[in-house]
């Protein structure tokens, strides 16, 4: 039986994700965000992290298909590799709540939940803790320049 170490994420009072251990590298409670026009409802904010400029996405908002929150009390600073021969590159995430840490082993595995449907483009597989279904994050997919194209998805 395979364990492995993850961050449990709120997105909103409903919505929870996950990333694996390795992926979450800082966490900043009330950011300093600055808005960029005509950028999407879902994306409407960047913030600055060790000199980097990064977006902050409300995921909430952009499964729902609804515009980003106004309040943005936690954000969580999320390291990828798009394919193993590219530089790491870094993305935040809008959260509700302070991250949680958690152990996860296979036999948590389970189906994607099927609402809101956004989560078959997000998710790289699905675990459950209690009675909570919690998508694990592919974040290459979520922070690409195809999602930002994408239409909104609706539940």
């Amino acid at each position: 039986m395979a364990e492995s170490g993850a961050w449990i994420m709120d997105l909103d009072s409903q919505l929870q994700a996950a990333v694996g251990d390795r992926e979450m590298l800082h966490v900043i409670q009330a950011p300093e965000l600055f808005s960029v026009p005509l950028s999407p409802p879902y994306c409407r904010h960047v913030l600055i992290w060790q000199d980097h400029i990064l977006p902050l996405m409300d995921l909430a908002a952009w499964l729902n298909g609804q515009s980003e929150r106004r309040e943005h009390k936690v954000a969580g600073i999320l390291a990828f590799q798009p394919r193993r021969d590219q530089e790491v590159r870094y993305g935040a995430l809008s959260l509700a709540a302070t991250p949680i840490r958690a152990q996860v082993d296979d036999q948590q595995a389970c189906d994607l939940p099927a609402h809101p449907s956004g989560w078959k483009r997000l998710a790289l597989s699905c675990f459950q803790q209690g009675n909570r279904i919690i998508p694990i994050l592919d974040l290459p997919t979520l922070f690409s320049d195809a999602l930002t194209k994408a239409s909104r998805v609706r539940s």
